[in-house]
């Protein structure tokens, strides 16, 4: 995989998910990266990619996630790599063209 050259900086609490839903708090404001990365760095209007997700960034918890995305004609069709899509990931991608449809998008509370 090769960078598009997409990305994206945040500060935002982090918790650790659980398959059974209980979560726990790592951090009240991590400071984290969202970079998109496809298999030749260019993209192709259905094709599928991956976003690396480092963060803790400069601490010594840094740790990095990948999220597996995939669309087709520009819409997003699928995710994979975590329980929900994370907020920060929709800008990131639609940056790059990809289309985030409401399916994809956090509850509003």
């Amino acid at each position: 995989m090769k960078s598009t050259g997409h990305t994206v900086a945040f500060e935002s609490p982090l918790n650790f998910e659980y398959s059974s839903g209980f979560t726990v708090p790592i951090s009240d404001l991590a400071k984290s990266e969202m970079e998109l990365f496809t298999p030749n760095g260019e993209l192709c209007e259905t094709e599928q990619g991956l976003i690396e997700w480092v963060y803790n960034v400069g601490t010594a918890d840094e740790d990095v996630v990948h999220i597996g995305v995939s669309w087709e004609g520009w819409a997003l069709v699928d995710y994979d790599g975590v329980f929900e899509l994370p907020s920060q990931a929709i800008p990131l991608l639609e940056k790059a063209g990809v289309q985030v449809g409401p399916d994809f998008r956090p509850e509003p509370e």
